[in-house]
């Protein structure tokens, strides 16, 4: 574990050509810049997992749709997912576990490249739909509600 800690500096979201981030397993703590995602089309992996960062995802996390890996498990984000998550066909591995995230299941996207998912511990709400039994790869999925 890295001992960096504090708040992600908003200057992160003007990153036009940022790839990958990997912030995972500090003390980071705080919201995620308002705008992260907005200005990175080409964003592809994410992981802020196992921090204490707080608050709702931004809304345009995914805005580029090239988001193939998200790793946000072990903090304390709130609410709905962004609705980009949604559209993001190309995601592979999904870490959600372990946040207080409240979205309605029914609503999840098709991801059809998708190898791994873990949902357990939020609060997600509704029921999986057919689609998951058919347009997923997944070789695991998690989910301990």
């Amino acid at each position: 574990m890295n001992q960096r800690y504090g708040e992600v500096p908003e200057t992160i979201s003007r990153l036009a050509n940022l790839q990958w981030i990997f912030l995972c397993t500090n003390n980071f703590s705080g919201g995620i810049p308002r705008d992260f995602g907005k200005y990175s089309p080409s964003l592809s992996d994410v992981c802020f997992s196992d921090n204490t960062f707080t608050g709702e995802l931004p809304r345009d996390l995914c805005s580029g749709f090239a988001l193939r890996y998200l790793a946000i498990n072990g903090n304390d984000f709130t609410g709905p997912l962004p609705d980009c998550v949604n559209n993001c066909s190309g995601l592979t591995r999904v870490r959600l576990d372990s946040n207080q995230f409240t979205a309605d299941m029914s609503a999840f996207g098709v991801y059809p490249n998708l190898d791994f998912i873990s949902l357990s511990n939020n609060q997600f709400v509704g029921n999986l739909t057919a689609q998951w039994g058919r347009a997923y790869k997944s070789h695991e999925f998690e989910d301990r509600w």
